[in-house]
């Protein structure tokens, strides 16, 4: 629904561009970001909520901007504040804290099916 309204919100852009000014490499860059970082992201997370369940896959969300701050802090030479290492800090932590409660939720339902 989101998506859909702001496609709607810039339609008039749309309208005005001149796409014969548009390069070929502006071109190879919306196609490697729709096939390759978006096609590539949606193929892993849905392979994951198959995989592990979709509760357990919507945990790894939060490590969104870790990636992108790792991102620009590689590719880009971003600096990096303390408030943004703090926050990876605690987002690491927290998905760690989560990953071991599920895993040891898991084994003990593996324990009583062996049982």
């Amino acid at each position: 629904v989101g998506g859909a309204a702001i496609f709607l919100a810039g339609v008039p852009a749309l309208a005005r561009q001149d796409w014969g000014a548009v390069d070929r490499f502006a071109w190879l860059g919306l196609l490697y970001s729709a096939l390759l970082s978006i096609g590539l992201a949606y193929l892993l997370w849905y392979r994951g909520v198959e995989q592990i369940g979709g509760a357990r896959t919507a945990v790894y969300s939060n490590l969104t901007p870790v990636v992108a701050l790792a991102t620009g802090w590689l590719w880009l030479g971003e600096s990096l504040s303390l408030l943004a290492i703090v926050g990876t800090a605690m987002v690491l932590i927290g998905l760690m804290a989560v990953r071991s409660v599920s895993g040891l939720k898991l084994r003990r339902e593996r324990a009583r099916e062996a049982l």
